[in-house]
């Protein structure tokens, strides 16, 4: 075997370089990674009982099959939102990217729990979203948002389905 058969050194030291560097970039990743993924499980635990208390209200059966799947989906979703803000955050050098993505994605897990909160206690709130929300705040027309309550002989009439 001749030495122009084997890696160069400058083949070694350039692989070892681009090994080192991903190692850093995910190492740098995952660390910003575990406080958004620490949210996210309590919002999806929040958004998980809040949920079945209003599905309760309306009267809707509860399957746990169907309510593991979704919030095992959920969680897989978050999963990969987190690691797309993280990495981007990382590779440009700002974490106002991981800052805004995360926002986003939180910020409407966060408006679920509202509703169903809301809805729990008698009142439905329609068309509520993050994007409503920011474009209030910028000046843009939200008119098709509302918030009613619900009369009392309906939501006493779900509460009743929802014992049977």
């Amino acid at each position: 075997m001749s030495f122009s058969d084997s890696i160069s050194a400058k083949e070694i030291i350039l692989e070892g370089g681009v090994a080192t560097t991903a190692v850093i970039f995910l190492q740098e990743a995952i660390l910003n990674m575990i406080p958004f993924l620490f949210i996210a499980v309590i919002l999806i635990i929040v958004d998980l009982y809040f949920g079945i208390k209003a599905a309760k209200k309306r009267g809707e059966s509860i399957r746990p099959s169907r309510a593991l799947r979704r919030t095992v989906g959920k969680a897989v979703e978050y999963v990969c939102w987190v690691i797309l803000a993280s990495t981007l955050s990382v590779a440009f050098n700002t974490q106002l990217i991981e800052w805004i993505v995360l926002g986003i994605v939180m910020g409407n897990e966060l408006l679920s729990i509202i509703t169903n909160y809301f809805e729990i206690h008698g009142y439905k709130i329609q068309g509520l979203n993050i994007f409503k929300i920011v474009g209030e705040k910028a000046g843009i027309d939200t008119s098709e948002v509302t918030v009613e309550k619900i009369p009392e002989k309906k939501a006493k009439k779900n509460a009743d389905k929802a014992e049977k």
